[in-house]
């Protein structure tokens, strides 16, 4: 198709196959969102891990929502002063 195109405008074709290019584009496309899927869904930077750590807690029963929001709430006021 994209050979069809260039022919068409008074180009020359690329000097592969257009199954070539399919692949090829396929493939770029493929690897780029399972990148983007593997950052999306892992934690990587500190404050995300830390999250984690922090979720992981509550869901275990170490830390209640309660705390988590009394810290969250006692840290916002001191920042206000």
């Amino acid at each position: 198709m994209v050979n069809q195109i260039l022919t068409s405008l008074g180009k020359n074709p690329l000097p592969f196959s257009d199954s070539v290019t399919y692949e090829s584009i396929t493939l770029l496309i493929t690897t780029a969102v399972a990148i983007y899927t593997a950052w999306k869904n892992n934690s990587v930077t500190k404050p995300a891990l830390m999250s984690d750590k922090i979720k992981n807690a509550v869901k275990n029963g170490a830390l209640t929502a309660e705390q988590v929001a009394e810290f969250i709430d006692s840290f916002s006021e001191s920042e206000g002063k």
